[in-house]
């Protein structure tokens, strides 16, 4: 699989309610797995053979969705390298007050 980051790597958090997503992110991951990343987004050349490789090496995808006019699959890679991977195909997000879309997987 390869991977592109185009010159600058950046990590943002955007939240309208800092004590509701502190709560959410206790509530979902820290309370279960201590400090740490959740999770890393990859952009790919190839977003549907990079996702079909993570799942023919038994990385179960556990949501889907899309935000703005980027596509993204979150897998599940705990196991192996300690954090979800989450691929992404689209554009650069930027903080516009859209929602997007997201499915879990049962």
């Amino acid at each position: 699989m390869k991977t592109e980051f185009p010159g600058i790597v950046q990590i943002g958090i955007v939240v309208r309610d800092i004590d509701r997503a502190v709560a959410r992110y206790e509530s979902l991951f820290l309370n279960d797995r201590g400090p740490g990343l959740h999770h890393v987004m990859l952009a790919t050349e190839d977003y549907v053979a990079s996702l079909a490789d993570f799942e023919q090496k038994g990385h179960a995808v556990v949501a889907t969705g899309e935000l703005q006019q980027t596509r993204f699959a979150l897998l599940d890679t705990v196991e192996d390298l300690g954090m979800l991977i989450e691929l992404a195909d689209g554009g650069p997000l930027v903080p516009d007050g859209t929602s997007g879309s997201s499915r879990l997987k049962p």
